[in-house]
């Protein structure tokens, strides 16, 4: 994303405070971060979309193992939504971690969505 000044206010909506867990905080309980992941794929697959992303939030809220999959995972389930800036910030957050060929996907997939071809283009060119 070097070199596109823009970037930054393009993602700066995305970071507004959304709510995406449908938890009010974490639990007290002790959690199971990859299986809240799982779970959110299991919600993916069915199609609940929403209850995909608020346990992939669980997850990233209960540890930072698995964080990377969790938050490209988060982002192709916010494209779903049609919530293209929630899934350009995840999958962004996801390759700052570690670059990853399937947040790149959605990384440019956000940006297409959002009318951005020429920065999705640039970044799959690179």
């Amino acid at each position: 994303l070097q070199g596109h000044c823009n970037t930054y206010a393009m993602l700066r909506p995305s970071l507004s405070e959304v709510k995406w867990s449908l938890h009010s905080d974490v639990p007290d309980t002790p959690v199971n971060p990859g299986q809240l992941k799982d779970e959110g794929n299991n919600a993916y697959k069915i199609g609940d979309y929403r209850l995909a992303i608020s346990l992939y939030t669980d997850a990233l809220l209960a540890s930072k193992d698995d964080v990377r999959t969790v938050l490209s995972n988060w982002s192709q389930a916010a494209i779903e939504l049609e919530s293209y800036h929630e899934a350009l910030a995840a999958a962004s957050a996801s390759l700052r971690i570690w670059s990853d060929d399937k947040a790149v996907f959605r990384l440019c997939k956000s940006l297409a969505y959002l009318n951005a071809y020429d920065l999705a283009k640039d970044i799959l060119c690179c």
